[in-house]
């Protein structure tokens, strides 16, 4: 692209420049969960620190996140792979269920996102 500038002067002046735009993709992709519930059944014997299960929106980049994070400090996710992993000792004699609330969500402005539990 050429640019002219030109002033109001009599007689008018102008000068040219070559503009050079790059045009950059952007994700357009929208997270999207297969299933919008997801049950599992994780053994007493699981040691904190371990992958119960990954989670996956489909083709990324994208970001997940525990909605309900405050009420359950039992389980994290790992933000940039989905991994739900486990931070504490379960004992199903003090609660046997859990449910956690997962967004997925892309860089965009705005976001767009998807849920599930």
């Amino acid at each position: 692209m050429t640019v002219i500038a030109y002033d109001q002067g009599v007689p008018s002046l102008s000068s040219t420049a070559k503009l050079w735009i790059t045009v950059s993709d952007t994700n357009d992709i929208v997270p999207e969960f297969p299933k919008s519930v997801y049950t599992l059944e994780v053994a007493e014997s699981t040691k904190p620190g371990e992958s119960i299960f990954q989670i996956n929106a489909g083709t990324g980049p994208f970001r997940y996140y525990l909605k309900n994070k405050d009420e359950i400090d039992t389980f994290i996710i790992e933000e940039l792979s989905g991994h739900i992993v486990l931070t504490k000792p379960l004992d199903s004699v003090h609660r046997s269920h859990y449910k956690l609330e997962v967004i997925s969500s892309d860089d965009a402005n705005p976001p767009k996102s998807d849920s599930t539990e």
